[in-house]
């Protein structure tokens, strides 16, 4: 869906105004943000998704981008990959499936390499200001002792 729909690029950089584009990380969001309908649709959120994609590479990521390695829902899209090809087209694009992690455990290996990371007092660097820190917190259950 939305291959072969015009996109409108001023409506799609109207959208990239919005404060969760130009905010640094880290940042989140869900529907309270963008759960009402898009005008355009489906296809101008794609390629809103791709091109946030791409920005946050660009931003933070070396400045010769050698490979993609990609997870989540995303990834099974054509239009946001097919995106991405175009706009770096020296840049190899595979998935994590293809390095053996199923795509659908891509969140719970983050979060756990995030809690092993904060468990074993390694600090995450933000980007924005460089400074360590745990990030997130760790909540013991009945058998924290005996692990």
């Amino acid at each position: 869906m939305g291959a072969k729909a015009k996109v409108g690029q001023a409506i799609v950089d109207e959208m990239l105004q919005q404060p969760y584009f130009v905010h640094d990380v880290p940042k989140t969001t869900g529907r309270e943000t963008f759960g009402g309908r898009m005008e355009g649709g489906k296809p101008r959120g794609l390629r809103i998704t791709a091109y946030s994609l791409l920005e946050h590479y660009r931003r933070y990521g070396p400045k010769q981008l050698g490979e993609i390695c990609m997870g989540g829902g995303g990834s099974y899209n054509p239009n946001i990959v097919n995106y991405l090809r175009e706009q770096t087209p020296t840049t190899s694009i595979t998935t994590i499936n293809e390095i053996g992690i199923p795509i659908g455990a891509k969140e719970a290996l983050n979060f756990a390499f995030l809690g092993f990371e904060g468990f074993v007092g390694r600090p995450i660097i933000i980007p924005k200001n460089a400074r360590k820190g745990a990030i997130g917190q760790t909540e013991p259950g009945d058998n924290y002792f005996h692990i």
